[in-house]
């Protein structure tokens, strides 16, 4: 099974952890690697005089040069720099290695700087004759957003010093990219709230633990096909597991829907492009047949299929599985698709945290809507759920009380479930509508609110806190506005 560490920090203060932590991001073997290649540097020869090993004699380069240690500079230098969040830092620089420097003003990361200062910094402390320092800077450059060009040169300077470098520099790469995608999705983590969080963030997975993870999926997707009786096969997508009996144009075409339509709710959500939320990998199901849908959700994840329902969202844990069944009507089948895909990818969202249901159901169904006009699609959401929902508001139909229903006490989705359209007719309003009516509460309030509710505060009051609006305002203003408008 694949190993998932929590960050080492505590969740309480992420934000403060990422400014005065000395600890690396959670990527031991990449601490172990760059200061053994600084530890081989302070030795070749070349050293500038400034620096030693810790523990080793004064004087040029250190002598002990298989330890990892940081190095202790003879002569202090005076450094004045920002991080990349504007926190100064100024005063002597009196140690440093592959992943901090240290000094009177305490231990900065270098991953705390951006590409252009990061470089300044380093190659002030740095011994200019050392191959394996210029590719450490390298890696450290590359890690950064926009560090590309500068970690190129970092690189050139180390194959004039070293011909033999080529190995080290493409190690040094694919650290880098790990790192840089770890950091990433480290900064997602960090725009949840500080303090405790009532569901915690899902683990910042290593490349190896991701690799694992996606044959665990393909494993548990074999399994639940085998215990079912059929065989799928599969098409692989950054994002996705997609298993059909289809064929492989079309089970092609649905992958390539899926993978924009993620692309698309990670844009709106500002998630840096690239990061793959999934453990692993998502694993959806299309089946030809009824039966087969129906018995796979029977076995794998037991649960019966309800009456004309085409397709259903399963989650075990990090696990995100979407069953369904293609029937006659493609249009109608492709939302129920996409919808059911959002709910996947909702849950891997920062926390497992699950929105109200109005809105839960709401953004699925606008996604699923958005998605289709994308490829040019003639989305059935749209004519369904903002008629019903429009109607259900010009007949005086109360949505505080609908946003209100939820599963526990059994009053979703309300009667011929309205719940679903007025879900879908008040993210349409949150998102399109307030801010170009209101842009002094800005246009990322959805996400803000959002992001709120995963990090565990209760979905009304951060619907007042941090979208603006108490549940009785929003109600009214949503009323104000469809009334005369569709």
């Amino acid at each position: 099974m694949a190993h998932m560490n929590q960050p080492s920090w505590d969740s309480r203060s992420r934000r403060e952890a990422r400014e005065a932590s000395a600890l690396p991001l959670a990527v031991a073997f990449a601490l172990t690697v760059a200061l053994a290649l600084l530890g081989a540097g302070a030795s070749d020869g070349s050293g500038s005089g400034t620096a030693t090993s810790a523990g080793a004699g004064a004087g040029t380069g250190g002598a002990d040069s298989d330890a990892p240690r940081p190095f202790e500079l003879v002569t202090p230098i005076e450094v004045k720099t920002k991080t990349a969040s504007g926190h100064a830092v100024k005063g002597k620089v009196e140690r440093w290695d592959a992943e901090t420097f240290a000094g009177t003003f305490g231990t900065r990361r270098w991953d705390e700087f951006a590409a252009p200062e990061l470089n300044r910094v380093f190659r002030m402390l740095m011994d200019e004759k050392s191959a394996v320092q210029w590719i450490t800077l390298g890696e450290r450059l590359l890690e950064q957003s926009n560090g590309e060009k500068m970690a190129e040169t970092a690189f050139g300077r180390a194959k004039r010093l070293d011909k033999a470098s080529a190995p080290e520099i493409d190690a040094a790469r694919g650290r880098a990219a790990e790192r840089r995608r770890m950091l990433a999705e480290q900064r997602l983590q960090d725009i949840l709230p500080d303090g405790d969080l009532g569901s915690k963030p899902w683990p910042i997975m290593s490349d190896e633990e991701q690799k694992e993870a996606v044959a665990e999926m393909k494993k548990d997707a074999e399994r639940m096909m085998r215990d079912a009786g059929t065989r799928l096969s599969l098409v692989e997508t950054k994002y996705f597991l997609l298993y059909s009996e289809l064929s492989a144009q079309e089970t092609s075409r649905w992958a390539g829907q899926l993978d924009g339509m993620y692309e698309m709710v990670m844009q709106l959500f500002q998630v840096e492009p690239g990061i793959n939320l999934f453990w692993g990998k998502a694993v959806v199901f299309i089946f030809p047949n009824r039966e087969r849908f129906r018995l796979v959700q029977a076995s794998a994840f037991g649960s019966r299929v309800p009456d004309g329902v085409v397709g259903l969202c399963n989650i075990k844990g990090p696990k995100v599985f979407v069953n369904s069944y293609r029937d006659s009507d493609e249009l109608q089948f492709t939302a129920v698709l996409l919808h059911e895909t959002t709910h996947g990818i909702m849950h891997r969202y920062l926390t497992p945290a699950k929105l109200p249901e109005w809105a839960n159901e709401g953004f699925a169904e606008r996604i699923a809507h958005m998605a289709m006009q994308r490829v040019n699609l003639r989305s059935p959401v749209d004519k369904s759920r903002r008629g019903q929902g429009v109607n259900y508001i010009r007949n005086r139909g109360d949505l505080a009380l609908v946003m209100r229903m939820n599963y526990q006490d059994g009053s979703w989705p309300g009667e011929n479930a309205i719940g679903y359209a007025v879900g879908y007719v008040l993210c349409n309003f949150m998102l399109d509508v307030v801010p170009r009516v209101a842009p002094k509460r800005g246009k990322d309030r959805f996400k803000d609110w959002v992001i709120a509710v995963k990090g565990g505060k209760p979905w009304e009051k951060a619907l007042a806190e941090d979208f603006g609006f108490p549940v009785e305002t929003i109600a009214a203003e949503a009323v104000k506005w469809y009334r005369t408008n569709d």
